[in-house]
C-alpha cells in the first residue's frame, strides 16, 4: 500500500494530536449549570454569554426570596451534592450575596492554567422586594499554597521608609508641569 507525503503527514498528525484531544474532551458546562439545584418557584431561567467563566456560560434566573434564605438554601442543596462553601469568600447583605464553592471530585471540570482550579460561583442581586436575580458559573481562580513573597507584602510601620514629606515646591512644580487631557 502506498500513502502519499501528505496523507502520512495528516496520520502521523491524528496520531499524535488524538490522545490529547481524547483525554482532553470538553464538559458541557450549560449541562452542569442546568442540572444544578435551584430554589422553587424559579423564573426565566436562561444561559447566557460569560466570556470569563469556564465554558463561557452563566446559568440566570429570579426567584422570590431574601439573600438570606438563599445562602441557606444553596449551603444545603449543593452541600449535599458534594459542593463545599469557601467561607472566606462568602459575603451578604441587603444588596444579596456572592458565595464560592470547590467542586466535587464527580464534577471533572480542567482549568486552563495548571496553577488554577475551577470553583462555583453563586452571585444574587436584589432586584426587587423579595426577588433575587441568581447568577451560577464555573470559574478559574488562583491557588496557591505559598505564603507571598516579603516584595509583595505592604510595609507595615516598621518596615515603612522615614524620611521628610516631599516639598510643598516640588509638589507644586510636578502639579504645574502635569498636563490635562
Amino acid at each position: 500500500m502506498h500513502l502519499s507525503r501528505t496523507t502520512a503527514s495528516a496520520l502521523l498528525v491524528v496520531a499524535w494530536v488524538s490522545p490529547v484531544v481524547l483525554a482532553q474532551a470538553p464538559v458541557n458546562t450549560e449541562s452542569l449549570l442546568k442540572n444544578l439545584p435551584r430554589p422553587r418557584g424559579s423564573m426565566a431561567v436562561r444561559t447566557t454569554l460569560a466570556p470569563n467563566a469556564v465554558g463561557q456560560k452563566s446559568l440566570l434566573y429570579q426567584v422570590k426570596m431574601a439573600p438570606g434564605e438563599a445562602l441557606q438554601f444553596f449551603r444545603s442543596a449543593l452541600g449535599s451534592q458534594g459542593y463545599r462553601e469557601r467561607p472566606v469568600n462568602t459575603v451578604s447583605g441587603v444588596w444579596g450575596f456572592s458565595m464560592v464553592f470547590d467542586l466535587p471530585a464527580t464534577v471533572n471540570l480542567k482549568p486552563t492554567i495548571p496553577a488554577n482550579q475551577v470553583v462555583l460561583v453563586y452571585q444574587g442581586t436584589v432586584t426587587a422586594p423579595q426577588t433575587l436575580t441568581i447568577s451560577a458559573r464555573f470559574e478559574e481562580i488562583l491557588t496557591t499554597t505559598t505564603p507571598p513573597s516579603p516584595a509583595s507584602t505592604p510595609p507595615t510601620p516598621e518596615t515603612r521608609p522615614v524620611g521628610p514629606p516631599a516639598s510643598p515646591r516640588i509638589l507644586l512644580s510636578l502639579a504645574a508641569n502635569s498636563t490635562r487631557y
